[in-house]
């Protein structure tokens, strides 16, 4: 069963996932590897090991590519998957907590707006 992704968008109609992607500049490759493992998650095919519950209910994935590491942190909802930030890091380090609270905040802010 293939689940659909949705972009956190703001209250006041931004984007800032979208601008995150932006802004990370992702090269053709990186883009495609990002799309992989959104479609593993969507259909269901994540291994447990790609997987990592953070808390609140957000998740993230890691990607690699050459010596760039992604975490796409996103959470599951009843219309399928919100994807709630993308951000770089350079090693294998925990989330920082603002990235996690800033997730959690965009998810509380994504249900109150579905209907």
């Amino acid at each position: 069963m293939r689940r659909r992704w949705a972009f956190y968008e703001a209250a006041g109609g931004g984007e800032p996932v979208r601008k995150e992607i932006e802004r990370c500049g992702l090269t053709v490759a990186e883009m495609a590897k990002v799309q992989t493992a959104m479609d593993r998650v969507a259909e269901g095919r994540a291994q447990p090991s790609d997987v990592k519950a953070l808390r609140g209910g957000v998740l993230e994935v890691r990607v690699s590519v050459a010596r760039r590491r992604l975490r796409l942190i996103y959470a599951e909802t009843e219309g399928g998957l919100v994807l709630l930030a993308l951000h770089f890091f350079q090693k294998q380090r925990q989330v920082e907590a603002r990235h996690i609270d800033i997730a959690i905040d965009r998810l509380r802010e994504f249900r109150a707006t579905q209907p």
